[in-house]
């Protein structure tokens, strides 16, 4: 993996090949980024794009997300939202991970 990661052009295709062998622990996020095209396969571009992958998703959870009122939102937005925020709740109540408020609030960003 090593080797493969630390070309300039990363070849998507032998990484692909090698991962179904499994991925090192360490090198799982960096891999999985890769395989699904989050990240470039150019090494020198990864930086930038990571950076405005970031921005985009903290404006979109400004713009959908963190709104003080619901007359911003639509009909059918107030209702997908009013029903994640009744079902988190309800998300597998027996296992205490699921009952934990910041496990919740990730959900329902993730859902919404």
């Amino acid at each position: 993996f090593e080797e493969v990661l630390g070309a300039e052009i990363i070849d998507l295709r032998r990484l692909a090949s090698m991962a179904w062998n499994g991925v090192p622990r360490s090198k799982r996020k960096i891999v999985w980024m890769l395989l699904l095209g989050y990240l470039p396969a150019e090494k020198s571009k990864q930086a930038q794009v990571l950076e405005a992958k970031r921005n985009e998703f903290e404006h979109a959870l400004t713009q959908y997300f963190e709104q003080p009122d619901s007359s911003s939102r639509s009909h059918r937005e107030q209702q997908t939202l009013r029903q994640i925020l009744v079902d988190v709740p309800r998300t597998c109540p027996g296992i205490p991970l699921f009952t934990c408020e910041p496990i919740q609030e990730l959900m329902i960003k993730v859902l919404y």
